[in-house]
């Protein structure tokens, strides 16, 4: 026998601290970890059900002896725990199956099911190929573009049961939590212009900056007496704890928000800004790490259209929807009203995220060029071109030409001819402390 048995292999977990012969409160919050004010509140005085360990509460309150472990028995230990959290019917059964996979360990290693095994859930939309009830949402674009103007605008319709998009919406309640503006000052009278059922719209209203995913159970709280129909986070970026532009940091923030909006089946809707230079893919515009825009099941764009003035928000990423639809909408002053409130016009074939493309375009580009310029030094006209004919920003050699006879105008780069009669571009000397060699 070898002397060294020391490696992982080997290792033996002791029977008390399997996960399933922890406590049921300790479980739950493993499987939900939202949950966790929810059941501090109510687990010391029901320590005889909380404290249980989760096999045996799991044994007597389901069927497992008839071949139905996922049945919870009526006025069960389980069942009773539920209802002291104040979980609602719909919301129970993924809870308990994410139990049972604890406890199944013991027989079956399985994290895998066959789709004949799976319940079927529809797609509940709370705006039909727009916004849809037990996921989130990405609304992204620059500054005072408009977001927070048009997701005041669906908090206030959702309030009262109005038309969002060209559907009616049933009324609901919505968690409106916001990090830029003031609560009485800005959204209130928002809401109020904008025809909103104040009742139905909590916010922020405490000097505590909330953050995630520290503060998810305190979202889940609100939730599980309220049960709004909406939340929107405005905007997310500054609610981040750790690294946004960390892949592993945003999973940490987004995950929990996406486990919420499918337990409770609550739109979650949250802004971020976009960055100067855009993408050809506008889904890689928004700030932070690209795991932020992945993980949400729709993005929109919102860009101003320069040549009119409209305001265009545009479903740019839909993962459960057959469309992809574009609105028009401006800001207008409303009498009698402190703020001004939204103006709808209606569907529109304009794209937000084509909206100025060749303007912004030309600014990446340049920066390019500078970038490129810098590092190559000079550079002989042709070379130039036909390295940025295959950038795959550029689109057309127009663009390149656009932005490279912005770069000579301006003096940021120069041209000039050398003795082999062809022409060349480099960073000027003032500009880089070196002598020019013509």
């Amino acid at each position: 026998m070898a002397k060294d048995l020391s490696s992982s292999l080997w290792e033996v977990t002791e029977e008390k601290d399997l996960q399933y012969n922890l406590s049921l409160a300790d479980n739950l919050i493993t499987v939900a970890g939202f949950l966790f004010i929810a059941v501090k509140k109510v687990a010391r005085k029901h320590k005889d059900i909380f404290g249980k360990r989760l096999i045996s509460i799991f044994l007597e309150s389901t069927g497992w002896s008839e071949n139905e472990p996922l049945k919870v028995k009526l006025g069960s230990q389980l069942d009773q725990a539920y209802t002291l959290i104040g979980l609602q019917q719909r919301e129970r059964p993924k809870i308990t199956k994410a139990l049972y996979d604890i406890v199944s360990l013991q027989t079956d290693n399985s994290k895998f099911s066959f789709l004949s095994e799976l319940e079927d859930e529809d797609i509940d939309w709370l705006i039909p190929n727009m916004i849809q009830l037990g996921v989130i949402h990405q609304f992204q674009g620059s500054m005072d573009i408009g977001k927070s103007m048009i997701t005041a605008d669906i908090t206030a319709k959702v309030s009262v049961g109005g038309h969002i998009f060209g559907h009616q919406v049933t009324k609901g309640k919505v968690l409106y939590i916001s990090t830029e503006d003031s609560p009485t000052k800005v959204i209130k009278q928002r809401i109020k212009s904008m025809g909103g059922d104040l009742n139905n719209v909590a916010v922020l209203s405490s000097r505590d900056m909330l953050t995630f995913p520290s503060g998810i159970d305190q979202v889940n709280d609100f939730v599980l007496q309220h049960r709004p129909s909406l939340i929107v986070l405005d905007p997310i970026l500054s609610m981040f704890e750790g690294d946004m532009n960390s892949e592993t940091s945003a999973r940490k923030v987004i995950v929990p928000l996406v486990q919420l909006a499918d337990y409770y089946n609550v739109a979650i809707i949250y802004i971020t800004h976009t960055g100067k230079a855009k993408k050809e893919n506008a889904n890689h515009n928004g700030l932070g790490s690209q795991g932020i825009t992945a993980i949400a099941r729709a993005n929109f764009e919102i860009a101003v259209d320069d040549d009119t003035g409209e305001r265009i928000i545009s479903c740019i990423k839909n993962n459960n929807g057959s469309q992809k639809l574009s609105w028009s909408f401006e800001i207008v002053e409303h009498e009698g009203f402190v703020a001004p409130r939204v103006k709808h016009n209606g569907l529109t074939k304009v794209k937000a995220h084509e909206l100025n493309k060749s303007e912004a375009l030309v600014e990446e580009i340049k920066t390019e060029i500078l970038d490129y310029l810098e590092s190559e030094g000079e550079k002989e006209a042709k070379a130039l071109r036909v390295y940025f004919s295959n950038f795959d920003t550029s689109n057309s050699m127009r663009t390149f030409e656009n932005a490279r006879a912005s770069l000579v105008s301006s003096g940021k780069i120069e041209k000039y001819k050398k003795a082999d009669n062809k022409y060349y571009y480099r960073i000027p000397a003032s500009t880089t402390g070196e002598d020019v060699k013509m």
